[in-house]
């Protein structure tokens, strides 16, 4: 590598601070090769098509970077493990579940399983894990990304994601720095979100989860284009920020490995600083690598020409370059990439026990009013039937049917009436009062919810649903279970029971696991150990109900 680093001409040198994206199903095989050839430091992958197909285009990607004479890093988002990126992987509930679990022992064992079958893959670099401090006061921003808002708890996780992903073959990434977990719609450009809280606050919440991820041992810190006014007196975000970047992250905080950009392409982010100036910009304000530029190879001429302009210095390009080298030079003996062997590694059968663990210890009951679960047989018999109502967001969800099919499973020989409602649509009267006088007569309803919280906006977006619900509450008890939202909880006070997993699907972990565990809570089958991460509601940080079974 000193020999590749010694020849190498400026051009070669900025190359390699450039991140573009690869995708698994072939759609821009070819550019990427080009840009391989190119000289690029590494690509972010996505969508998968399997294991060894992933495998398969890995190798081919380092062979044709192989004349530069330094490792191509493969970076992949693995918040939630390789399935999150890769069909056929092993995908895991999300960071909130394992903290809701409270097994650093669980993080570590999925972790270590996570960086096995990235590393089986090629994949080289976590984007992840999620350093965001959730604020309760602002609202679950970040969801089941995060691991909430117990900074001792999150140490413990952060640790154990850290060790597990570097014993399974990989390498780590903290972001979004300086923190999204409890960021605001910003005054005049709502896309652009800051950190709406005094400096000290900012320091001894978001700062200092980002301080525990650094004591963890990340290679990496991806910054977030979040601006943070009672920081640096402006509202300049992470990505551009020369205060954040260098002066806080850089200096304050300490931090000594590689600082990366977030994606670069977003059409806000170019139309407020140019499609190629952001990368110069974020070179200034201490960023050592570039994320996913909207032209990569367009990125590169520009900065040369921000070099030749004297805007930039070649030095500066040199000092991120050696960080680069530095983390490179851990990859040297990296194995050979094969693809049987990720075909046998991703997905294995003891990879899902360990997710599906995660996803049993995790459930959390919110409320139990009078003891009504778990449900008795004599409940059943008494009712005649089981009313299922499910509520999803919006049309086409197909959790309601899953779950629909799970009940079927486990309950055989219950009758069941179920039926699925959605946000989007909504319900007329004649409907609701229809189903409102079944469950009178049922006297108890199953109301499976899947409705993510909204991002910067209503946590419980129940819609005119909300109001049926609550109707619902006045003439049966309601046993709500809650897909990955625990605001819905709060959200509807008078449920006899409500319970809730943490995946809420896609970057937000998987959903499906939980599916069975919450129905063998309700029905008494598993004794529910979750606790909450992060206050909600009424619900303190800590809260959890259980029962032996």
């Amino acid at each position: 590598m000193t020999e590749a680093l010694g020849r190498m001409s400026l051009r070669a040198k900025v190359a390699q601070l450039v991140f573009p994206p690869v995708y698994g199903d072939g759609r821009n095989r070819d550019e990427a090769l080009d840009l391989a050839r190119a000289g690029v430091g590494g690509f972010v992958f996505y969508e998968g098509v399997s294991p060894a197909a992933t495998a398969e285009l890995v190798a081919a990607l380092r062979e044709a970077s192989e004349p530069t004479g330094l490792p191509l890093v493969i970076a992949a988002d693995q918040e939630n493990g390789a399935g999150q990126v890769v069909q056929g992987a092993t995908e895991l509930p999300p960071q909130m579940a394992f903290a809701a679990a409270g097994s650093a022992q669980l993080m570590y064992e999925a972790a270590r399983n996570a960086g096995r079958e990235g590393r089986a893959m090629g994949f080289d670099l976590n984007c992840g894990p999620v350093a965001d401090f959730t604020c309760p006061e602002v609202g679950p921003v970040e969801g089941g990304r995060s691991f909430g808002g117990d900074l001792r708890l999150m140490g413990a996780m952060l640790e154990a994601t850290v060790r597990g992903y570097n014993d399974g073959g990989m390498r780590t990434t903290a972001k979004h720095f300086p923190s999204r977990g409890g960021v605001k719609p910003g005054p005049e450009q709502p896309w652009w979100c800051w950190i709406d809280k005094p400096a000290d606050v900012v320091d001894a919440e978001d700062f200092a989860a980002f301080r525990l991820a650094i004591a963890a041992g990340v290679d990496f810190v991806m910054t977030e284009h979040i601006a943070v006014p009672s920081i640096t007196g402006d509202c300049e975000p992470a990505s551009v920020s020369h205060a954040l970047v260098t002066g806080q992250l850089r200096q304050r905080l300490g931090f000594r490995g590689v600082i990366t950009s977030d994606d670069l392409w977003y059409p806000e982010v170019c139309a407020r600083f140019g499609d190629e100036e952001v990368a110069v910009l974020a070179l200034l304000a201490g960023h050592d690598t570039l994320l996913k530029p909207k032209d990569p190879l367009a990125a590169i001429e520009h900065i040369l020409g921000a070099i030749a302009e004297g805007r930039l210095s070649e030095e500066r390009i040199d000092e991120s370059l050696s960080r680069l080298a530095a983390f490179k030079a851990k990859l040297v003996d990296r194995p050979a990439v094969c693809p049987d062997e990720a075909a046998r590694t991703a997905g294995a059968t003891e990879h899902w026990a360990v997710a599906q663990r995660v996803a049993d210890q995790a459930v959390t009951v919110m409320e139990n009013r009078d003891g009504i679960l778990p449900l008795s047989p004599e409940r059943f018999a008494q009712a005649g039937k089981l009313m299922l109502i499910s509520i999803a967001k919006r049309v086409g969800d197909p959790l309601p049917a899953t779950v629909e099919d799970e009940v079927r499973r486990m309950l055989p020989d219950v009758p069941l009436a179920a039926t699925t409602l959605t946000v989007e649509e909504g319900l007329d009267e004649a409907a609701a009062s229809e189903l409102i006088e079944a469950a009178r007569a049922a006297g108890i309803v199953l109301l499976s919810a899947s409705v993510q919280r909204n991002r910067l906006g209503d946590p419980a977006p129940l819609g005119s649903l909300k109001t049926f619900a609550q109707r619902l509450t006045e003439v049966c008890d309601v046993i709500l279970v809650s897909h990955g939202n625990p605001y819905l909880v709060a959200a509807l006070p008078k449920v006899a029971a409500g319970l809730t997993s943490w995946g809420e699907g896609g970057w937000f972990g998987n959903r499906t696991l939980s599916i069975a565990s919450m129905l063998r809570v309700v029905l008494g089958d598993l004794a529910p150990s979750g606790k909450l991460p992060v206050a909600v509601g009424p619900y303190p940080s800590g809260h959890g109900l259980t029962w032996e079974v």
